[in-house]
């Protein structure tokens, strides 16, 4: 399924002659009509001026990243099977905040399709985007993959549901990167707000591995994982128990600083088409990952 979709976007960057007709302010030379240096630049962390702002740049990123983030989903998904409240769910009942292309969304494929216990569970997926740039990849899910698949472009915190898995999928580090601090902030409280309203829930923050190591001045993502991990932990709540855990694939680069436990594996669960070759997609999982599970004590 994830295929469908890489092999849609290949299809649909190569109609306009790869970048030649951007009129965007490009950071690609001459010999390179691709759009990954654009990405790239808008991935460093001082750069606010850009962002997910073109089809092709749009196509590119799904190619180039979709089969990383779908797996290291899969990867949490996996780690959930191990959590007895977690088996006995009816259905995911999914919240992705920040969803973009939606590659979260074939994780949890993966997993009712090859996760004994989760074979064959119903997901109702829900993604909050408030960016429109995203809007022709999500059409292709909805009309051509998963038509109950929905997408809402709205405060996530202001949606009257009760989802029992929350994601964000590398949103945390583009919302640090592109909001002041009282609004990080804010959004740190309204998700453990959302924790603390639910029974049943899990979180898998899944992002970056930047961090500064100072929970009273945090920056990146990792910063604010810490900070979540830790108001969760120091709840004193006599009806429910929290299980907190970090994870990482591979140690910090130039540092080697590592993130809690080490998955046995970093490679990729799907084998990635011919067809996106050219786009030289991220071939292993690099990334850190919170993962909290929120359950009624025994």
């Amino acid at each position: 399924m994830l295929n469908r979709l890489i092999l849609y976007c290949v299809n649909q960057y190569h109609k306009d002659g790869n970048c030649e007709s951007c009129t965007n302010h490009c950071y690609c030379n001459d010999l390179d009509h691709s759009c990954y240096p654009c990405i790239k630049y808008i991935h460093r962390n001082n750069t606010t001026d850009r962002h997910y702002d073109c089809p092709n740049l749009i196509y590119n990123y799904v190619i180039k990243h979709s089969y990383r983030y779908a797996s290291e989903i899969a990867y949490a998904i996996k780690y959930l099977s191990d959590f007895e409240s977690v088996k006995h769910y009816p259905l995911w009942k999914v919240w992705s905040i920040g969803c973009g292309p939606c590659s979260e969304y074939f994780g949890l494929r993966y997993a009712t399709e090859h996760i004994r216990i989760f074979r064959n569970k119903t997901i109702d997926f829900t993604g909050f985007e408030f960016n429109h740039s995203w809007n022709d990849v999500q059409n292709f899910i909805k009309e051509s993959l998963d038509n109950n698949l929905k997408i809402e472009n709205k405060n996530c915190f202001e949606y009257e549901d009760a989802p029992n898995l929350i994601i964000l999928n590398y949103m945390l580090s583009d919302l640090c990167k592109r909001s002041t601090l009282e609004e990080v902030r804010s959004f740190i409280l309204s998700l453990l707000s959302k924790i603390q309203s639910l029974e049943n829930v899990c979180v898998i923050i899944n992002d970056i591995d930047y961090r500064t190591f100072d929970c009273k001045q945090p920056k990146y993502a990792l910063d604010y994982m810490d900070v979540l991990a830790k108001k969760l932990a120091t709840l004193r709540d006599a009806k429910y128990k929290y299980n907190i855990s970090k994870h990482y694939f591979h140690p910090q680069r130039n540092t080697g600083v590592t993130y809690g436990e080490l998955y046995p594996s970093s490679d990729l669960l799907w084998t990635i088409l011919p067809e996106a070759q050219y786009f030289d997609p991220f071939s292993i999982c690099n990334s850190c990952q919170l993962i909290i599970v929120k359950a009624p004590r025994l």
